[in-house]
């Protein structure tokens, strides 16, 4: 790959399968320091040179606490991906965070 993430701290919500997971694998592949999060953490086993991380996407508490944690830890984010997605009896466009 070209590296073209490289010196990039990117977080990426749901990294545990499909899209989620996809995107932080491309993104290490690319050179990226990754903070990859689930809800079920287990599903982030096997996701290599990744920093692994609990995170309920849904609680804005949580999402705050973690970005302030990792920041303190690894530096300043530059990437953020939200492949979480949690729409229930609503749609996307008039839910609340």
């Amino acid at each position: 790959m070209a590296e073209r993430l490289k010196a990039k701290i990117a977080l990426v919500t749901a990294a545990g399968q499909g899209i989620g997971r996809a995107i932080a694998e491309a993104f290490v592949a690319e050179g990226a320091r990754v903070i990859a999060t689930d809800v079920e953490v287990k599903k982030l086993k096997g996701l290599k040179k990744a920093t692994l991380a609990k995170l309920d996407a849904r609680s804005t508490a949580d999402v705050n606490a973690l970005v302030k944690e990792m920041s303190r830890k690894l530096g300043t984010i530059d990437v953020q991906v939200n492949a979480a997605v949690h729409v229930h009896h609503n749609t996307v466009l008039n839910s609340t965070d």
